[in-house]
């Protein structure tokens, strides 16, 4: 996998852009967390969170990280396809 942070500090995948949006998604779901309450926790509009979980924009590290640390996941869980990750 290809894993490349620009520039502008955005996390970029060259094979995995699906796998993170679904893993987003599902992190945010497994963490019961509606997008308006996620968006509200790390101070950014419920259309970021569902830009990204669409993969329609990137997301920068600092979101990311910010939403790994309240979805309680690591990076790891979300930039990695599932077969990639060690089971818990």
């Amino acid at each position: 996998m290809y894993i490349k942070i620009n520039y502008y500090n955005k996390i970029s995948t060259k094979e995995d852009k699906p796998a993170m949006k679904i893993n987003l998604k599902a992190a945010r779901v497994n963490a019961n967390m509606t997008q308006e309450q996620a968006a509200k926790m790390i101070n950014v509009h419920r259309q970021s969170i569902v830009a990204w979980e669409n993969g329609n924009t990137k997301i920068g590290a600092a979101h990311l990280m910010s939403l790994c640390s309240i979805y309680n996941v690591s990076i790891d869980d979300i930039i990695l396809p599932k077969n990639s990750t060690k089971s818990r």
